[in-house]
């Protein structure tokens, strides 16, 4: 489990409101690869995928942001990098 920073504050929390409700993202324009997170009618955060990026994804969520890039192919392993602070937060 991520535990995302902004400015010292634990944005983590936010999700309080929607523990145990199913999340989805849901594409919202595919030929900009941009998603929300979403639980039922709430727009929780965003997503938007960048072509040839080092870090080709950025997720938005309150007033943090994240960077999601493929690190290796075989295992396949995916690095999140606090747009804030610079350090890698997760690997999924």
């Amino acid at each position: 489990m991520l535990s995302p920073m902004y400015q010292g504050q634990d944005v983590s929390a936010g999700f309080a409101q929607f523990a145990g409700r199913e999340m989805n993202w849901v594409q919202t324009r595919p030929i900009a690869m941009a998603y929300e997170l979403r639980a039922g009618n709430s727009t929780i955060g965003t997503m938007s995928v960048a072509a040839g990026s080092a870090f080709p994804a950025t997720a938005t969520i309150g007033g943090a942001s994240w960077n999601y890039r493929r690190d290796c192919f075989i295992p396949l392993k995916v690095v999140i990098r606090a747009n804030q602070t610079g350090t890698d937060v997760g690997v999924l």
